[in-house]
């Protein structure tokens, strides 16, 4: 059926964020939350919700530098709809894959003829210095050249192991095959951090010889 279970009125609230699903009731106006671990669990408690339920709404909030209707674009789900868990799910991996937020969650909560869905969002902090430490025999401008992480841009973590590895490969270019490059994030302001790329770069190393094994 599609009452709620035990008889009692619930207000239901799905989080989805870093892959972490929680479900929540309304405790005399706050929300309290549990973690669910188990898939079957999850199906079980939200069984009523995900069959019954209808999506009256859809707002979003948290967003400052990134346009509501770029976001929108990416949800799928619209008024009218079921609520789906596997819909808003795919909803939020399409936001997160923008690569402009921290995290991004998604709450539903008891409307009349249905639920509201309020995507909240973190957005990443912004890229505002750009330094490199360590590299004692390339020059900090050639490395800069290679780099495709700006500032003034989003914090991207993928992009941040991107140029990590770019400079590794610089420095095997140059001849040091050990040299290790890692990276430290510090905030320098609100809402911004700075970058660090530190390079442990290593002996250089000279190839003197080639030698071709099983070419008789």
């Amino acid at each position: 059926t599609c009452s709620p279970r035990n008889g009692s009125r619930t207000s239901p609230a799905f989080v989805i964020g870093d892959g972490r699903l929680i479900y929540g009731k309304s405790v005399s106006g706050e929300r309290e939350l549990w973690s669910i671990d188990s898939a079957d669990v999850v199906t079980q408690e939200t069984e009523h919700l995900t069959s019954c339920a209808t999506v009256v709404a859809i707002d979003i909030e948290g967003n400052r530098r990134i346009e509501s209707e770029a976001i929108r674009a990416r949800i799928r789900t619209q008024v009218g709809d079921r609520l789906n868990r596997s819909a808003i799910a795919r909803d939020v991996g399409e936001i997160y894959g923008l690569g402009f937020f921290r995290t991004v969650d998604v709450l539903a909560d008891d409307q009349e003829g249905g639920v509201r869905l309020v995507f909240q969002l973190e957005e990443n902090p912004v890229v505002r210095e750009i330094s490199i430490t360590g590299n004692d025999n390339v020059k900090s401008d050639k490395i800069r050249d290679i780099l495709t992480l700006t500032t003034g841009s989003s914090l991207d973590h993928p992009l941040l192991h991107e140029n990590k590895t770019r400079i590794e490969q610089l420095y095997r270019a140059e001849g040091y095959y050990l040299a290790k490059v890692d990276f430290k994030i510090e905030e320098a302001t609100e809402g911004a951090v700075a970058v660090d790329f530190e390079v442990s770069e290593g002996e250089k190393l000279k190839l003197r010889r080639i030698e071709f094994e099983g070419n008789e």
